[in-house]
Formats: C-alpha cells, structure tokens, sequence
C-alpha cells in the first residue's frame, strides 16, 4: 500500500512540489528537518520500509534542489525512521503482549518515547556539526 501511495504521489507531482516547496522554504537548513520527516514516517508507520517507500524520493529531490548530497539525506531519513518505529504504540503493544505485561504499557510507552527523542537529538546534534565542519 505505501508503494501506492507513493506512485500516486509522484504521478500527481505532489513529490516534486513538495520537495520545491521544501527546498524554497528550508533551504540549507533543509538538513535538519530531514531526520524530523523520517522520525514521523517511522513512528506513524512503524515500519522502516514503509517510511523510506513513502518518503525517500521526497528527501532526495529536495536534497537535489538545494545542492546537498542526497545520499547524507536519504542516510538522515533511514536512520531516523528506523530508530523510532520501536516507538510506533503497536509495537510497543505487541511486546507488551507477548512478554505478559500489558499493564505497564503506557509506562513502557512514556520511557520508550524518551528514548527515540533522545536519538533523534543526537542524530540532529552529529547533523549539525557536519553542517559546520563540512
């Protein structure tokens, strides 16, 4: 389904303006809302692939349009996304589940959540020090 909604998005340009709207709007800056982008594709989704098929050839056009290296972008996009789908709630559902201690879901849900913020900040802290050393 998200390869669907991709196409879709592509054959309605609905990528390409995005990604020049994008690009106009951020800028340079563009760098540091790419991880943001993939986070949210990861935890809505809860899925790496789903989030990358969804949004990687948003990241890589805008990365295009601004000058930037689509590979440092499309790497901030699956890096993000795939750390915080262990935050998406139906994983942590799951996981609960099996291990028998669903009632502490919303606890375990709370310190994860902790957890994958945590990472996406150090993921825009190493991006911004690229950004300055490059």
């Amino acid at each position: 389904m998200y390869v669907v909604v991709s196409e879709i998005m592509s054959e309605a340009k609905m990528i390409q303006l995005l990604s020049l709207l994008a690009a106009q709007s951020f800028g340079q800056f563009y760098v540091f809302v790419s991880p943001l982008i993939g986070a949210i594709g990861g935890f809505l989704t809860g899925s790496n692939t789903a989030s990358n098929t969804m949004f990687i050839r948003l990241q890589t056009e805008t990365a295009l349009h601004i000058g930037m290296s689509p590979i440092l972008v499309a790497c901030s996009q699956n890096v993000s996304s795939s750390l915080m789908t262990m935050v998406n709630p139906s994983r942590v559902a799951l996981s609960c589940s099996v291990c028998k201690i669903s009632t502490d879901e919303n606890e375990i849900q709370k310190k994860i959540l902790f957890v994958g913020l945590g990472t996406l900040t150090i993921i825009l802290i190493e991006l911004f020090l690229f950004f300055i050393f490059r």
